[in-house]
């Protein structure tokens, strides 16, 4: 995602669509459908934009749970990311290593 793809999912409008996006069902059998129905009010690129965020957001929760439907992911991003449990851990273990 560019940055100017992300400006545009953080207007209203913007997070209006990613609000409708994830009320739909995006799965394979019914994408098109609900792709051309939100096109028919919001244009296509920001659809296009809140659809790929929809599905990164689904693969996302595996690694933050619910927190995922409130973060904005990049492909790249996302695959590099850390589960939140092993950052907590991690974070954890490096707070205590500096007190003696």
């Amino acid at each position: 995602m560019d940055l100017e793809t992300f400006r545009a999912l953080r207007t209203p409008r913007g997070a209006r669509v990613l609000a409708e996006v994830a009320a739909r069902d995006t799965g394979e059998s019914a994408l098109l459908a609900t792709v051309s129905a939100l096109r028919r009010e919001h244009p296509a690129e920001l659809v296009a934009a809140a659809v790929a965020q929809a599905r990164l957001r689904d693969r996302a929760r595996a690694k933050f749970g619910a927190d995922a439907d409130l973060m904005f992911f990049t492909p790249d991003g996302l695959e590099q990311a850390t589960r939140a449990g092993v950052a907590g851990h991690r974070s954890a273990r490096l707070a205590g290593a500096g007190q003696s």
